[in-house]
């Protein structure tokens, strides 16, 4: 679901700094390009405190969708601190979600 980066879509990475992963910009449901931060430290943590319930590789991969949301606004609110996590879910569709590409380093 969100593990691959299918052909054909708009969404592309660019090169990276070396021991840096390379920024991802997807094209959301209304239709304007937005870099997702590279997963850090902070937003595991921040990922953690609000689902201790498990780890992020396997909560993210168990199909939820509310954990798939939550780290999508981690990533995204580096840059885009006026999106609110219910303003991301809005802009996340499913033919969207069909486009990113999370690097969980699992």
């Amino acid at each position: 679901m969100v593990t691959g980066n299918r052909s054909g879509n708009k969404n592309t990475k660019q090169k990276s700094l070396v021991g840096q992963p390379p920024p991802q910009v997807v094209t959301l449901a209304d239709g304007k390009p937005y870099t997702l931060a590279p997963l850090d430290l902070n937003m595991l943590v921040a990922f953690e405190e609000q689902f201790p319930e498990g780890p992020l590789v396997e909560l993210v991969s168990s199909g939820k969708l509310k954990y798939v949301r939550h780290l999508i606004y981690l990533m995204l609110k580096v840059r885009y601190n006026h999106l609110t996590e219910d303003a991301v879910g809005k802009l996340l569709t499913m033919k969207v979600l069909g486009t990113i590409e999370l690097d969980l380093g699992a």
